[in-house]
């Protein structure tokens, strides 16, 4: 099956973007020792030399912070980089501020249960567990700048960028080494990562929108790695079971009185050509989703659990899925842009907002030179165009 890549945008060139940006040909935001694309697509950043900035005390110490995001330091500790732990500096406590007064309600705005668990017993657990703070923190930023005026929202996105890639480069380390004393922590921090990267896109619409969703699905596969060894005493936590619970819930489960979704069933059609073993990933990821689908629709519409039991699809998605998911496969973009429908049905997150559009949009892009596949994305298409004329109306 032919396929084309989604179209790159046209920007203005940079002479000091770093050197990952200009092989992708991507516009860099010239922040260090990260830019925001490199942390978004959780690869190393490296910039070209320059006699005149290489000895500047910023270059060597860490992130370049603007006037406007500087602010008077607080040593609270000795700075470890192995744990997260750092100098935490004002502006960090606004940031932890705004989280437990305001963002931490946003992530669940219905189930007081949960916010207050946001904003007590995890907050208090970050303490332990620095990074995850850093995710918090983060996290916080990517809010207030959502609500901030443009002033404010460049200098909150270096805040949050900044927090995040300390975090993610921890989370990485931490991953190849597991013990059962961070496996709670790591698995609110993927959550914390996955939510972080579909809301970053509201500040800098992402170019490949398709890769930014590969990243957040490999982030949900990695901490499988995590939880897998550990899932007896995870269970048993207060904390993970109102995270995850809702997903392993046996009352959502299909039943026989449950209505199919056929639109869904029927993209079982398009693995009979393709090789068996990108056939079987296929097919179980279509069973899956089809699952997600009955699970989620049966929530209450009283709770916010719909966005746990959607999520839960990624989770289950093979490596080679997710291969074929970077290599723009056709079939894996077409079982995608289903699982778009699905996002634009839990409507209360506001970090996946306008994602349903970018997925449609992409998948157009890569599908274009296809014209046996676009009556594939006619159902999807259609949902989520009635989804935006319901919102307008």
């Amino acid at each position: 099956m032919s396929e084309r890549l989604a179209k790159r945008k046209t920007h203005k060139k940079s002479r000091k973007g770093c050197l990952q940006c200009k092989q992708r040909h991507n516009k860099c935001n010239e922040v260090r020792p990260r830019c925001a694309n490199c942390v978004r697509i959780d690869i190393d950043c490296t910039w070209p030399s320059n006699p005149n900035t290489s000895s500047s005390p910023s270059s060597q110490i860490g992130p370049v912070t603007t006037s406007a995001v500087a602010s008077p330091n607080l040593d609270f500790g000795i700075s470890d980089q192995t744990s997260g732990a750092t100098s935490l500096r004002i502006n960090d406590m606004r940031l932890l501020h705004h989280w437990v007064t305001k963002a931490a309600k946003s992530l669940h705005p219905q189930n007081v249960q949960k916010y207050e668990m946001w904003q007590g017993s995890i907050v208090d657990l970050s303490f332990d567990h620095p990074f995850v703070l850093h995710g918090l923190l983060g996290m916080a930023a990517l809010h207030k700048a959502g609500a901030g005026n443009l002033t404010d929202r460049a200098a909150l996105a270096v805040e949050a960028d900044h927090h995040i890639s300390v975090a993610l480069g921890i989370y990485r380390k931490k991953l190849e080494h597991p013990i059962l004393e961070e496996a709670l922590p790591m698995f609110i921090l993927s959550s914390i990562l996955v939510n972080y990267n579909f809301g970053s896109a509201n500040l800098q619409e992402p170019e490949h929108p398709l890769s930014a969703v590969e990243h957040c699905f490999r982030l949900l596969r990695g901490v499988r790695v995590v939880i897998h060894p550990h899932w007896q005493q995870l269970r048993e936590t207060e904390t993970f079971l109102l995270m995850a619970g809702p997903a392993m819930n046996p009352a959502t489960e299909p039943g026989p009185h449950d209505a199919e979704i056929w639109e869904v069933r029927q993209l079982k059609q398009l693995t009979a050509d393709q090789d068996p073993l990108d056939g079987e990933a296929c097919a179980e990821a279509i069973d899956e989703l089809h699952r997600a689908f009955v699970r989620t629709r049966k929530c209450s519409q009283k709770d916010d659990n719909e966005y746990a039991v959607m999520m839960s699809w990624p989770a289950t998605l093979s490596e080679t899925f997710i291969n074929l998911l970077s290599l723009h496969n056709p079939v894996v973009l077409i079982i995608l842009l289903h699982f778009a429908v699905l996002m634009d049905e839990v409507r209360y997150s506001w970090w996946t907002k306008g994602w349903p559009q970018r997925i449609l949009r992409a998948t157009r892009d890569a599908l274009h030179g296809n014209p046996a596949l676009q009556k594939w994305l006619d159902w999807p298409g259609q949902r989520i165009k009635h989804s935006i004329s319901s919102n307008n109306t």
